[in-house]
């Protein structure tokens, strides 16, 4: 249980040196990845269902 709270407490210190500008626009690049990430599989059901009628891209 020690390693892991080594591990906190040096990244604890990163975290509250971290300029705010810099967290929010990680935080914004995260929120954009997970939404990209879903609109993707939306967009392929979307295909795969109502264009090419159930069958896979690959055969």
């Amino acid at each position: 249980m020690q390693r892991y709270n080594k591990k906190y407490k040096d990244l604890k210190e990163l975290w509250q040196t971290e300029d705010k500008s810099t967290k929010k626009r990680k935080g914004w690049n995260i929120i954009f990845y997970i939404i990209v990430s879903v609109l993707i599989l939306i967009a392929y059901g979307i295909i795969k269902h109502n264009l090419i009628r159930g069958k896979s891209f690959l055969g």
